[in-house]
C-alpha cells in the first residue's frame, strides 16, 4: 500500500503538468499561423475537396505560402481527425498535442530509467515536459505546429534503433524504420534522422 501512495505522490506533478498543457488547449484554441496555413488549411483542402482537389491546391502557385512541397502525413492524419468527426472540427487535432505530448513524456522516463538512475531520469523527464518551449507546442499557445509530433516518431524511432543494435530483432527494426519513416513524412528534418540510422 505504501508503494502504492507512493507511486501516486511521484505521479502527481506530471498529472499537473498534463491538466496545465491540457487546459492550454482549452483556453487558447487558436493554433499559430503556420498551423493554419500550413497543416490545418492542407486538411481541410483534403476534407472538403478530396484527392483531386487535393494535388491540385498543391500545384496551384496563390498557396506556395502553405509549402506545397511539405511532406503530407499530418494533414493526412488532421484530415482523418475530421472524417472521424465528420465535421471540420480543429479543437479536437489541438486536443492530440497534449496526448502526444503525455507519450513522449512516458517514452522519455522509460529510455532514461534504463540508462540511467530512476531518480534522475525522473528529474531529468520532468525538467524536459516542463521546458516552456514544450509545454507551448503541446497545448499552451502553439498547438498545430509539426514539431512536437516528429519529436515523437524521431523518439519512437531513436529507441528501436537503439534496441535492435542491441539485439537484432526483426519488430524493433520495422518499429524503428516505422517511426522514422514517419518523422520523415511529417517534416523534412526527420528525413535526416531516417538517413543517418
Amino acid at each position: 500500500m505504501i508503494l502504492s501512495w507512493k507511486k501516486l505522490l511521484l505521479a502527481l506533478p506530471f498529472a499537473i503538468q498534463f491538466l496545465y498543457v491540457l487546459q492550454g488547449v482549452l483556453a487558447f484554441p487558436y493554433a499559430t499561423g503556420d498551423a493554419y496555413g500550413i497543416w490545418f488549411l492542407k486538411a481541410k483542402v483534403l476534407y472538403l475537396s478530396g484527392w483531386p482537389g487535393f494535388l491540385h491546391f498543391l500545384q496551384d502557385s496563390h498557396f506556395t505560402y502553405s509549402h506545397p512541397s511539405y511532406p503530407i502525413l499530418l494533414p493526412l492524419i488532421f484530415a482523418g481527425v475530421y472524417i472521424l468527426s465528420g465535421q471540420i472540427n480543429e479543437w479536437l487535432v489541438m486536443a492530440l498535442y497534449p496526448l502526444i505530448y503525455l507519450l513522449l513524456v512516458v517514452l522519455l522516463y522509460r529510455l532514461l530509467k534504463q540508462q540511467i538512475n530512476k531518480w534522475w531520469a525522473y528529474i531529468g523527464t520532468f525538467l524536459w515536459a516542463t521546458t516552456p518551449v514544450i509545454e507551448r507546442a503541446a497545448g499552451r499557445f502553439e498547438t498545430g505546429f509539426a514539431d512536437l509530433p516528429l519529436s515523437l516518431t524521431i523518439l519512437i524511432g531513436t529507441i528501436y534503433s537503439l534496441k535492435f543494435i542491441e539485439k537484432p530483432k526483426w519488430p524493433y527494426l520495422v518499429l524503428a524504420i516505422l517511426g522514422l519513416g514517419m518523422a520523415a513524412n511529417i517534416k523534412f528534418e526527420g528525413l535526416l534522422w531516417l538517413v543517418v540510422y
